[in-house]
């Protein structure tokens, strides 16, 4: 099985829209992939819904995010330029 992270863009337009972000989270709560997530990347997706989306029930997404998640704690972190 595959594991995958999710990009916080990807997460928000998997909420919004039904096109293919959706679809890999449908993949990761299907149990089809495996999804890993940091805190980092769990604190940006609650930042950006609050900001950008503040009708959403950021609460609910964040909740459904990590039920379907494996956070990790990454011990190095890799830049791309």
């Amino acid at each position: 099985m595959h594991t995958i992270v999710l990009d916080t863009n990807v997460v928000i337009a998997a909420t919004l829209a039904n096109g293919p972000s959706r679809r890999l989270l449908q993949l990761a709560l299907g149990a089809e992939v495996k999804l890993a997530t940091s805190f980092e990347l769990v604190e940006e997706l609650e930042r950006v819904l609050r900001r950008d989306f503040p009708k959403l029930d950021s609460g609910t997404i964040i909740e459904a995010y990590l039920a379907a998640s494996l956070v990790v704690s990454p011990t190095k972190k890799n830049r791309c330029s």
